[in-house]
């Protein structure tokens, strides 16, 4: 997924931790743990998506 794309899936259904997102944003933040930061924020995706479908 690209950035904007996490930004508004988490704007929409986790705002709460859309902070993460923006870490992917910035230059202080060293390149081996923004790949952290995403592997974890793309989990937290699929986690949320099967939630939503289990709710249906």
């Amino acid at each position: 997924m690209t950035i904007e794309e996490l930004k508004a899936f988490y704007q929409k259904h986790a705002p709460h931790t859309l902070s993460a997102v923006h870490l992917l944003e910035r230059s202080d933040i060293p390149d081996r743990d923004k790949v952290v930061i995403r592997a974890n924020l793309e989990r937290g995706v699929e986690l949320i998506a099967q939630r939503l479908s289990a709710a249906r």
